[in-house]
């Protein structure tokens, strides 16, 4: 096989691909080889040319379980793009109208909200009847997502974890006993500082930053979270670090959108003192030209860059001399985007500061504490902000991008610690991609040991620590960081052991194939990267259907699954995870929502191939493209979709052709539909859910999608991402927002927070409906899967009348006999409880003891001489005390084996 036909096989319609076999030549990192001689794996499956098939030919192979995840990438700054592609994605998401405060500002005011009502009262109020449910956290166990920061504790004994949108966590070095600390607070701690309590035995002081939201501080183990007081007007918390000197001050460096300042505080961050202004924010959009770094061997000189300008405090930040600045020519002209300090303190120190202008990035060093400063690599392709130097060599110096790159001669070259793809062939012992910073410290196993120190590293796929510079590293996440960020779920109606999900860079995962011993489950991640929208046209696994950003992925077969694929339409406009869903009328085929519909048919084994479908033209303005779909479970001809720009749609013969609302659509531009939800009994009531900054996030149509009103009263301004409509009969309508989980009855007045105290503050991205217990369940970004359990899992579900008797399964004693039913007619003596009422019916009788003269000859049967009831031996196969163990037995099996996972 050439090289030009591996290209054309593997380059799809984002313009990368990953080929498995060094010999092809190509660009980019390779994972292992696929079998074969001539096999090479693209995007989770393997395509094979033979002679049996035309030249390049494709088919799908079985998949191995579990397949070792690959990625699909080619060019070197392809992950770097898909980012850049992710993050527009989200601002696009998160639409607001000009002038408007951007989202950030809303969704930070409802976690604080959040925060309030979980701070107020350990235990709050219960949810009203219609809402009675219980939380159950499912996982992912074994399959951490994105840390941003990680700390020992003051003694050493446990290690502190900030994550993206899980939490804090606390655990112990080897990665053990992992525990949240953070469910109630929102957004994450992208810095982390952990300081001792306030007296001997107290709790660790807890300061967690997430960058966008609010600085929080916790004495109580994470219990409860307060807001600093002292702190300036906070648009961007730019770095947060601690001095390990006697006052042990915590520097928090904080943008307001006009500009930085330095705070400091000297009781672990509960209250700070702003010290001073640093100036105007750079050129660039959510950048800055100002850092600092304490060193971490006790000595208390602060190190500041303030304005791209160095200089020094040797009295807690009291008074300041100016040095030298790391690259003076972008300092003067303030065209420095990014700057990030750190140092190592086995120099006088050695200073090092990567620059970031429209140019690129750069890392400088100083060899005499910032008095003057060299270029030392004048292009750090890959580097996304995470720095670190060592305490103990001031020539090793490593930086993050998409892999690790690690310098022995202070910057002048470096290497990677290992290329992204090795990771999936030794999870425990190799770095996953994207690195999110980095930090050296003294190693609390050897506390007179000066040259002994430990590395973290905090990746896409978790937390990593190393002993010797990041020469080899161990995984601290492969048990019990429970941090996933997944953007769907989808639960086999054939068989609910069998759970799909799709995360963010942690790729598609199954259950399947895993032993599971615990309620939280373990996942196989089957093939890395970002997959969203699962959808199945009859509810089982024998073909899902889900998105990478550039192809469609079909997974095949419920029980010995394989992979088939199939190329987005070129030219076409869509998001960057576009909506696919699952044709009602034929579960191999599924809907592609771009500027037109687009509809994908099996063409070839393991193939499918795109067209266009109907009559719909959904781009009225330039970008907009058709973001949601949903079809009426009672009348697969009856459609609804939504764009991004905020029109509301409808279609009566099965997506063919669309008329647009006549009335009450949101404000022109600023709701980009999420989410669509049809009553699974009327066709014509349906939900749309999305941005709801400058307009309702829930909409609600009763006349077929004719007209729209706003159904969001008790919904805070947010983005809806996923609505579902609850199976039991109820009406429910549940939301998945940015903050949390709503629940809404159809005659309610407002939406009511069902998230309560047990489930996580973060974003509830994906929900479905299971069909085997009466559960809504939430693929959350960034706390893994959990269930809104309405009843117990072994309760009878759905809620129907299987036996035709009137009555449902909640009040039918035997749903399986029609003779059996509250207010059934009750034979008296049988054994049996006819009518429900927990009893079998005495027979009338005149006497307590039959007469053993009138007993049948023949038989031997009990006769009643007096005219009473006798009563016949039972047959187990209709009552009696053996009958009904039976009965129970086959139920209480039929459960066990429902339930069971391996079922």
């Amino acid at each position: 096989m050439s090289v030009d036909t591996l290209r054309s096989l593997l380059l799809g319609a984002t313009g990368v691909g990953l080929c498995t076999a060094a010999a092809a030549g190509l660009p980019g990192p390779v994972a292992p080889a696929a079998p074969g001689p001539e096999t090479v794996r693209d995007r989770g499956f393997l395509l094979q040319a033979d002679a049996r098939h035309e030249p390049g030919a494709r088919r799908a192979l079985p998949m191995p379980r579990p397949l070792p995840p690959v990625e699909t990438m080619i060019v070197a700054d392809s992950e770097f793009s898909k980012k850049k592609a992710r993050k527009a994605w989200f601002r696009e998401l998160h639409r607001t109208a000009p002038g408007t405060d951007e989202a950030a500002v809303f969704e930070r005011e409802n976690g604080r909200q959040q925060l309030l009502r979980r701070n107020a009262a350990r235990a709050p109020a219960p949810p009203p009847p219609a809402f009675a449910a219980t939380w159950q956290e499912r996982g992912s166990d074994n399959q951490a997502g994105r840390s941003h920061s990680a700390s020992f504790s003051p003694d050493g004994t446990h290690l502190y974890i900030g994550s993206a949108l899980g939490g804090v966590w606390r655990g112990r070095p080897d990665g053990s006993d992992w525990e949240p600390l953070g469910d109630g607070l929102y957004g994450g701690a992208h810095q982390l500082i952990v300081s001792p309590g306030a007296a001997p035995g107290d709790p660790d002081i807890l300061l967690a930053a997430a960058r966008w939201s609010q600085l929080h501080v916790s004495t109580d183990d994470g219990a409860t979270w307060e807001v600093p007081t002292g702190l300036p007007g906070l648009w961007q918390i730019v770095r947060l670090a601690r001095s390990t000197d006697e006052d042990a001050a915590v520097w928090a460096i904080i943008d307001n959108g006009y500009g930085a300042s330095l705070s400091r505080s000297l009781d672990g961050g509960q209250t700070f003192t702003e010290l001073r202004a640093l100036g105007a924010p750079p050129a660039g959009p959510g950048g800055w030209d100002d850092d600092l770094w304490a060193p971490r061997d006790g000595d208390g000189t602060v190190y500041l860059v303030a304005d791209g300008v160095l200089e020094r405090s040797h009295d807690g930040g009291e008074s300041w001399e100016r040095a030298a600045a790391p690259d003076p020519e972008a300092a003067a002209a303030g065209t420095i985007q990014q700057l990030r300090l750190v140092g190592s303190e086995a120099g006088a120190p050695t200073l090092y500061a990567a620059v970031t202008t429209a140019a690129g990035t750069a890392l400088h060093r100083s060899d005499d504490a910032g008095d003057s400063w060299q270029t030392v690599d004048e292009a750090m392709d890959d580097f996304w902000g995470a720095l670190a130097a060592s305490m103990v060599d001031d020539q090793l110096v490593v930086w993050g991008g998409i892999e690790a790159h690690r310098s022995t001669d202070g910057g002048a070259s470096s290497a990677i610690v290992n290329a992204w793809g090795e990771y999936y062939g030794d999870p425990a012992g190799r770095l996953h991609a994207d690195i999110m910073g980095l930090d050296a410290a003294p190693d609390p196993e050897a506390p007179d040991d000066p040259e002994r120190e430990v590395w973290f590293a905090n990746t896409d796929g978790g937390t990593y620590i190393s002993r010797d510079g990041l020469a080899t590293v161990q995984n601290l996440s492969l048990e019990g960081l429970r941090i996933s960020q997944y953007y769907d779920v989808l639960t086999s109606a054939a068989n609910p052991a069998h759970v799909a999900a799709g995360a963010q860079d942690q790729g598609y995962q199954i259950t399947q194939g895993l032993e599971q011993d615990d309620a939280v489950l373990q996942f196989a991640q089957v093939y890395s990267g970002d997959y969203g929208h699962l959808t199945s046209g009859d509810g089982t696994h024998e073909t899902v259907f889900s998105v990478y950003p550039g192809f469609l992925q079909v997974r095949i077969g419920e029980d010995d699954p394989r992979l088939g694929y199939g190329e987005f339409p070129a030219g076409a406009t869509m998001g960057w995870l576009p909506m696919v869903v699952a044709d009602p009328q034929d579960p191999e085929a599924v809907f592609l929502c771009a500027d037109q519909l687009y509809r994908f048919e099996k063409t070839s084994r393991g193939i499918w191939t795109p067209a266009v479908f109907g009559t719909g033209d959904f781009a009225e303005s330039e970008g907009e493209h058709l973001s949601a779909l949903a079809f009426a479970p009672t009348d697969p001809d009856r459609a609804y979709g939504a764009t991004n720009r905020g029109r509301l749609f409808t279609s009566s013969d099965g997506a063919e052709t669309w008329t647009l609302a006549s009335s009450g659509l949101p404000a022109a531009h600023y709701f980009y539909g999420t989410a669509l939800v049809v009553d699974p009994l009327d066709p014509d009531r349906a939900w749309a859910g999305g941005a709801g900054y400058d307009n309702p996030p829930v909409l609600r149509t009763t006349d077929g999608g004719a007209t729209w009103e706003d159904w969001s009263a008790g919904l805070p301004a947010t983005l809806v991402y996923s609505l579902v409509h609850t199976r039991d009969g109820s009406g429910i309508v549940v939301a998945g927002t940015e903050t949390g989980a709503w629940a809404r009855g159809p005659d309610d007045e407002a939406w009511v927070d069902i998230t309560g105290s047990e489930a996580p503050v973060t974003i509830y991205w994906g929900a479905e409906a299971l069909a085997h217990e009466n559960t809504v369940r939430f693929a959350t970004y960034g706390r893994g899967i959990w269930d809104w359990q309405r009843d117990p899992p072994d309760h009878c579900y759905p809620v129907e009348d299987a036996d035709g008797d009137g009555a449902s399964c909640i009040d039918d004693c035997d749903d399986g006999d029609a003779d059996r039913s509250p207010g059934a007619e009750e034979r008296c003596g049988d054994g049996i409880d006819q009518d429900c009422d927990g009893a079998d019916a005495a027979c009338p009788d005149t006497t307590d003891t039959p007469d053993a003269d009138a007993s049948d000859p023949a038989t031997g049967t009990p006769g009643d001489k007096d005219g009473g009831c006798a009563v016949a031996p039972q047959d187990p196969r209709r009552g009696g005390a053996l009958g009904l163990l039976s009965a129970l037995g086959l139920l209480g099996l039929a459960r066990r084996r429902r339930l069971s996972p391996e079922a």
